[in-house]
């Protein structure tokens, strides 16, 4: 099994469905050589299905290498983007638009 830590979430209605979905970016990097590092993630999307829980779908990976830590949403020329800091690497931005829903 792959472990990993969420380090940031961001609450946002990805499919517009009128229910806030949530994004979740993590891994750990800094931790004792004996634990081995937590590096299992790649950002996940928790769909909102309206009646109190959620559901994560696979292909709903954002594909996010590192270790995120910072989530922020911004718009560039009109669409919205996820800005993901990571640690010690470039940010990273993800088109929304591009997310399967």
């Amino acid at each position: 099994a792959q472990l990993s830590s969420v380090n940031d979430m961001l609450i946002y209605d990805i499919n517009e469905d009128g229910f806030k979905d949530v994004f979740l970016t993590g891994n750990y990097y800094e931790i004792s050589t004996q634990l081995s590092r937590l590096d299992g993630s790649r950002g996940e999307v928790l769909i909102n299905d309206g009646q109190g829980g959620f559901l994560m779908n696979n292909s709903q990976n954002l594909s996010i290498t590192g270790q995120g830590n910072d989530l922020e949403l911004i718009e560039i020329k009109g669409q919205n983007y996820l800005m993901v800091g990571r640690n010690n690497e470039s940010l990273l931005f993800v088109n929304l638009n591009e997310i399967d829903r």
